[in-house]
C-alpha cells in the first residue's frame, strides 16, 4: 500500500481559499468566501460553504451540498451532485455533453419551470436571469436534487 498524505488546512472565516491537488481529493467545509478548487485524478467535496466558488476537476467527480453563492463547477471525466437545500431554487444552468445525462429532482422541473434544450443535455431554472450557479459535465452526468 502506497503512502497517504492527508493535509488539513484551518483558514480564517472570510479568507479568500485557492486550492490545488494531484492524485489526490479535496474537502471543503464551512467556508466563507472565495474559494478555488482545482484537482487532478481526484474529486472535490464541498458542503456548508458561502460565497464564490470556483471548482474544477479532470478525472473526478465534484459534491456540492449546502452552498450558498455564486457557484461554477467544472469537470472532465466525473459526475457532478448538487443538492439543493433551500425552499426557493436559485437560478441554475447545467450542461453535459453527448456521453452524460442530466437527472433533476427539483420541484421546478418537474413543474415545468425548468428550461430543458431538446436533447435533455442543457437546463435552466430561473427564467432570464443570470444563474449563479453554473454545472459543467464532460463525459459524466449531473445530478441535482432537492433535499430537506
Amino acid at each position: 500500500i502506497g503512502e497517504v498524505e492527508l493535509f488539513t488546512v484551518i483558514a480564517t472565516l472570510g479568507a479568500p481559499l485557492d486550492v490545488t491537488a494531484a492524485n489526490g481529493g479535496i474537502a471543503i467545509r464551512n467556508m466563507a468566501g472565495q474559494v478555488t478548487a482545482r484537482a487532478t485524478n481526484g474529486g472535490i467535496s464541498i458542503a456548508g460553504c458561502e460565497g464564490d466558488h470556483h471548482l474544477e476537476t479532470k478525472n473526478g467527480g465534484i459534491s456540492i451540498d449546502k452552498v450558498t453563492g455564486r457557484l461554477s463547477a467544472v469537470t472532465e471525466g466525473g459526475p457532478i451532485s448538487l443538492k439543493l437545500r433551500d425552499l426557493a431554487v436559485p437560478a441554475l444552468e447545467a450542461i453535459t455533453d453527448s456521453s452524460g445525462e442530466i437527472y433533476c429532482n427539483v420541484k421546478d422541473c418537474s413543474a415545468g419551470v425548468g428550461l430543458w434544450a431538446d436533447d435533455r443535455k442543457r437546463l435552466r431554472i430561473g427564467g432570464q436571469t443570470a444563474p449563479s450557479i453554473r454545472l459543467t459535465s464532460y463525459s459524466a452526468d449531473i445530478m441535482i436534487e432537492q433535499v430537506r
